[in-house]
Order: C-alpha cells, then sequence, then structure tokens
C-alpha cells in the first residue's frame, strides 16, 4: 500500500498541470480571438425555379437572422468586410410540395442552421440567435385571367355609351382575389362637368393596383376612353339676331347701315336633337382701337359645343359709330 501513495501523488500532480497547461492555453488563445456579437444578415427565401411565376413567398417574421461570429483579428476583419457586401445574405429555397399546388395560400415556418450562411473564411465560428432563426413565411398563388374593364369616375358613375380601349386586360395576382372577380375597376376618372358642356375625360385612366388591399397588375396597366360617335344632320337656323360686343365705358353707339344685316341665316351640323341649336352672332368692337365713323368688320358666329358651321368664313357688314348724343365727334382714336 505504502509504494501506491507516490504513484497516486504523481498521477495527480500530472493532472493539475495538465489542466493549469489547458488554462494558460485558452486564456493565451481567447487573447488572440475577436467576437462580433448579434450581427444582423439580410432573409431571402427563393422559389424553385419552375414554380417562379406560379407563387409568391412573403416573410412573416423579420427579414433578418441574428448570428455572432468568433474569429483570429486577420479573419475578423475579413468577415467586416464581407457583411458590407449586399449580397451577403442567407439564401434559402422553399419547396412547393406537390399537394399544394392547388391551394389560394398557406403559412409554414423553419428553423435556420449555422450551415445556410454564406461562405465564410477558414476558422472562423458562428452561432446563431435562437430568437431570430425561426421563420415564418407565406406563400401565395398567382393566376391569370382576362377580366372585363368597368369606368369608375370621380362622380362615381359614367355614361353607358362610353366605349374603353381595350375593354378587357389581363389581370395578374392571388389566386383566392382574380378568381371571383367579375370585373376589374379603373382608378377613379376626373370629369369636366361644366354646365352647359358635354362631359369630358382624359384620353387614358390607370386601372387599380389592387383589390381588397392585394396586389394586382393588369396588361395593359390603362385605358383609353372615348365617346362612340353620335349620328349628326344639318340645322338651317333663320333670324339669328346680331348683337355688338362691345368694351366698357367706349362712349360710342354702334348700328348697322344696313338694318337688313341685324339677322343672319346659318347652318350648323352636329348631334341629332329635338330641337335646332342655339346660335350666337355677334360683331366684336373689343379687339381693336375704333375710330367714331363708317367701317366694316366680320360676324362672328359661335355654335354650341359638339355643333360646327357648314361653313366658316366670316361674312363683313357696315357699321357706324357715333357718340351717345348721335352727333359724329372728330375722327381720333378712340381708346377702348
Amino acid at each position: 500500500m505504502g509504494g501506491e501513495t507516490p504513484m497516486f501523488d504523481r498521477i495527480i500532480s500530472a493532472l493539475l498541470a495538465l489542466g493549469i497547461a489547458s488554462m494558460i492555453w485558452l486564456q493565451t488563445r481567447n487573447r488572440d480571438f475577436e467576437t462580433l456579437s448579434r450581427v444582423k444578415i439580410p432573409l431571402e427565401l427563393t422559389l424553385p425555379k419552375d414554380k417562379e411565376g406560379e407563387f409568391t413567398i412573403s416573410l412573416r417574421s423579420k427579414p433578418n437572422v441574428e448570428a455572432s461570429f468568433q474569429a483570429s483579428p486577420r479573419r475578423m476583419r475579413e468577415i467586416e468586410s464581407l457583411l458590407k457586401r449586399d449580397d451577403f445574405k442567407i439564401k434559402v429555397e422553399i419547396p412547393i410540395p406537390p399537394e399544394r399546388l392547388q391551394e389560394n395560400s398557406w403559412e409554414d415556418q423553419f428553423t435556420i442552421e449555422a450551415d445556410a450562411m454564406p461562405l465564410l473564411p477558414p476558422g472562423v465560428g458562428v452561432t446563431l440567435e435562437d430568437r431570430s432563426n425561426r421563420i415564418s413565411y407565406l406563400v401565395t398563388s398567382i393566376i391569370e385571367r382576362q377580366l372585363p374593364v368597368r369606368l369608375v369616375t370621380d362622380l362615381g358613375t359614367a355614361p353607358p355609351d362610353l366605349v374603353l380601349d381595350p375593354p378587357s386586360v389581363i389581370v395578374r395576382g392571388p389566386r383566392d382575389v382574380i378568381q371571383k372577380a367579375l370585373f376589374i375597376p379603373t382608378q377613379a376618372a376626373p370629369v369636366d362637368s361644366r354646365p352647359g358642356s358635354p362631359l369630358r375625360f382624359p384620353p387614358r385612366i390607370p386601372i387599380v393596383a389592387e383589390i381588397d388591399g392585394k396586389k394586382i397588375t393588369s396588361t395593359p396597366s390603362s385605358v383609353g376612353i372615348r365617346q362612340p360617335a353620335r349620328p349628326q344632320k344639318t340645322y338651317e337656323i333663320t333670324d339669328v339676331q346680331v348683337s355688338f360686343l362691345c368694351p366698357p365705358n367706349q362712349g360710342l353707339r354702334p348700328r348697322f347701315i344696313n338694318e337688313r344685316d341685324g339677322k343672319i341665316s346659318v347652318r350648323v351640323r352636329g348631334p341629332i336633337q329635338d330641337q335646332p341649336p342655339v346660335v350666337y352672332a355677334f360683331v366684336d368692337l373689343t379687339k381693336s382701337r375704333f375710330l367714331a365713323g363708317l367701317t366694316t368688320e366680320p360676324i362672328q358666329i359661335l355654335p354650341p359645343p359638339e355643333f360646327q358651321l357648314e361653313r366658316d368664313d366670316l361674312k363683313k357688314v357696315g357699321i357706324e359709330l357715333t357718340t351717345d348724343a348721335g352727333v359724329k365727334p372728330p375722327s381720333v382714336p378712340i381708346k377702348p
């Protein structure tokens, strides 16, 4: 028994020496290593190549994973350089199970492992934060349909005779939205609705970019708006009274030299209606300086909107300008 004690003591001493040497080695090694903690690594989810365009995928959790790196100072500088690159991401391809192909959408999740990290220099240790590596995502089935376009205006409704070009478009979006859609509306078209004038619409109007809060796309993305040509006829309007358009405070009184020039007949062409259109005729004395006495001026004719004169040449008539008292003043320029 007495011979075993020295042997036991030598074993204990050797173990203690080994432990002390290990501690010294670890301390020396730790001084040679640096740690970069809780770095956010962007996460990018992709679909299989043959399923791109048929589905979309969106993250339900945060779009990054937190990781910590341990490396020598030289390797750590390499890591810091890699982290500045836009393409340093964790990329994960999400499979589409055959049993899910006919579903509108579904949610799932998975856990990111350290081996999913982009390629790192040798000798670099990496640890993922458990609370950030659990990833939730949503897969949505995408389909296309041709749908008729319905015009929406800021007045709420649109005349039924408007023509849209094209009348239907290809709409692409989530299956559950596109399958139940009966039409695709436009954005609200601004309408010029001044009293006495026909409604006027912009030449093109965009189609909405979402339905029920979900994004969709249309091809084309806008439609043209036009009103169909209405049947027309020619109206001959007799005894149209010719008026004088005078500037204020002119101090002159105009009259026709030939009283028969005070009424004219005109021919206009436009949409068919029960009553002839109202046409205005006048002599414009506001755009020039006039002298008292005799002059000739053209008769201006103003048809209502959507009507045109059959002949647009202007007839000239003789007029006389006198003072209010009926006495011709000297022939000097009169300020308008």
